[in-house]
């Protein structure tokens, strides 16, 4: 364990650079016709954006909210996925050292890029990022009433740990949902 938390440690040192937090990651120039890039500080009015083309104006995040994870939270990292050149997906999440866990804070698809795979080959990007991490499980929260998105993460080996009441700002309830990664990644 002690290992483990040193390795993670080790590897969030190299991030103290927040405009070069992913330079780490060895990410793939392309899969697939799609190109991953970490996000950074220009790129949140495209994040909102596609925000937006998924949630309308009820936004769950605010331009405040990810300037602070890109800019400020050490832990946390946005993945960009393109298709020439225009964005068109991201993941968002944080490195959890505590319980060597990932949690998700945001996965979102461009309306006319949903049901292409794009969020599959996302978390497949970020599962390919972490394995030399020791990465336990990974975490997110969704909405009780987001049958797409339940549908698609139990699809992912997901599983539902717990029910958290009132969780939004609507008063809508969330589940806690978590995915255990084999040792053998």
């Amino acid at each position: 364990m002690k290992t483990m938390m040193k390795k993670i440690r080790d590897i969030l040192v190299n991030f103290k650079l927040k405009e070069k937090k992913l330079d780490y990651f060895l990410l793939k120039e392309s899969r697939d016709g799609v190109s991953f890039r970490p996000a950074n500080e220009s790129d949140i009015y495209q994040l909102l954006a596609l925000e937006r083309s998924v949630y309308g104006e009820n936004l769950p995040w605010i331009y405040s909210h990810f300037e602070f994870e890109i800019a400020v939270n050490p832990q946390a990292f946005f993945l960009l996925a393109e298709i020439n050149h225009e964005p068109v997906a991201f993941l968002g999440f944080r490195l959890e050292i505590k319980d060597s866990s990932v949690y998700i804070t945001n996965l979102v698809v461009k309306k006319e890029f949903q049901r292409q795979g794009l969020a599959s080959k996302l978390l497949d990007e970020l599962l390919n990022q972490v394995k030399p991490m020791d990465i336990s499980k990974f975490r997110l929260e969704v909405r009780v009433d987001n049958r797409e998105a339940l549908a698609f993460y139990k699809a992912q080996g997901f599983v539902i740990e717990d029910k958290i009441l009132a969780y939004y700002e609507d008063s809508a309830d969330a589940l806690l949902m978590e995915k255990e990664l084999g040792r053998d990644l």
